[in-house]
This record gives structure tokens, sequence and C-alpha cells, in this order.
């Protein structure tokens, strides 16, 4: 029988009749859940992939982190009712240490909750004072950065046995609240005061997220 022979023009066989050309189709793509999104709800009946479930949650987790690291503004519970009561305006003139600075006025304010840590009265080695020295002058650029020069409110707590005010520092511009971001970002920690249980939950709160990112004292 002889072979058919393709048409040069149209490219279909031609010989002893027509045959039917097999066409192949590409394998069907498995039926895989489309991920929930915003006013998307997930298949009936698929179960959360990795790539779906678990990857997000640590993308969220993430993103929650470098929010406490970077300082967000004062809109979470735990702040607003730490800082819910009367502030005054107040201009910052320098950071004096990493928990203390002086206002334009004169008065001296020391952050409420927080405090640079001290040398180790344990360990007196060079290294470990060396590291404490290091700690504290990074606590102090850091403030520094924040507060001077701007227009700040203070949360008044009274005063303290050395004359200074004991208090929380909001940045009016950005909203932040500076001795939650300073703890967030492991320059300072936290020393509980008995009469400010609510911002020192708040404080342990960006305590405990720092310490497990390991940054800063960390």
């Amino acid at each position: 029988m002889p072979r058919d022979r393709a048409d040069t023009a149209s490219g279909t066989p031609v010989g002893d009749g027509p045959r039917r050309r097999e066409t192949r189709r590409a394998p069907a793509a498995p039926n895989r859940p489309r991920p929930a999104g915003p006013g998307r709800p997930p298949a009936a009946g698929a179960s959360e992939s990795p790539e779906i479930g678990t990857m997000p949650r640590r993308r969220i987790a993430a993103a929650l982190l470098a929010v406490g690291l970077a300082g967000a503004p004062a809109a979470r519970a735990d702040e607003a009712l730490c800082l819910d009561g009367p502030r005054e305006i107040v201009w910052a003139r320098a950071a004096e240490t990493g928990d203390e600075l002086l206002l334009v006025d004169g008065r001296r304010v020391r952050l409420a909750g927080v405090e640079v840590p001290p040398p180790s009265l344990a360990d007196r080695s060079p290294a470990a004072l060396a590291e404490a020295a290091t700690n504290a002058a990074a606590a102090h650029a850091a403030l520094a950065d924040r507060v001077e020069g701007r227009e700040l409110s203070l949360l008044d707590l009274g005063e303290d046995r050395r004359g200074r005010r004991r208090g929380h520092l909001v940045d009016t511009e950005t909203g932040h609240w500076l001795n939650g971001d300073l703890v967030a970002e492991g320059r300072l920690r936290v020393v509980p005061d008995h009469d400010d249980a609510v911002c020192v939950a708040a404080l342990l709160g960006r305590e405990a997220a720092a310490r497990a990112a390991r940054v800063g004292l960390w």
C-alpha cells in the first residue's frame, strides 16, 4: 500500500483516503484548592497544604515581629490602655543616657518601667564590662536618635527620689511609644514598677519578642 504523501501547501495527508489526525491534549492540571484571600473562602473539603497554611503564618509572624522592632503606632490595645491618661507636650533637648533625657525646660525624664542593664556584679571581667558599655552606648544612641530636638508627649508618673520625672514618652508626629520601641529593639530591659502594671505587661510582651528574635541585649 503506498504511503500517504503530505500536501506541501496545506500539510494535510493525501493518498488512499482521509485519515483522522490524532490530537494530543495536555494532561489536566491537578485540581488544587485556590488559596483563601480577602473575600475568597477556602474550597469546600480542601485540606490546608503547607504552602497555603504554614508559610503565610510564618510570614505573618515575621511581619508582626518586624513591626514591633520598627515601633508600631500606639494603636494596639495594650498601648492604648497604658497611655490612657493626661499627657503633657514637652520638647527634648538631649538624651543623657539610654533611659534618661533632658528637656528644653531643664527637667530630666527617666523612662518608666525600663532600664539600661548595669554591669553584672557577678562578672567583673574586662569582657563583661566591655559588653555592658557597648550595650549602654547603643541604648544611648537609640534614644538620642528618637528624642533630640523633637516634640514629645509625656505621661508623667511622678517624681523619683533623684528629682527626675518618671514616665512614658510618645513621639507626637509618629505616635510611637518610645519606651516600648526601645524594649522591642532589645536596647532596654523591663524593670517592673509596682504602680505601673498595665504598661509593664505591655513592655514584657515586647521584651519576650525581642528575646525570641535575639536582638540587641539578647
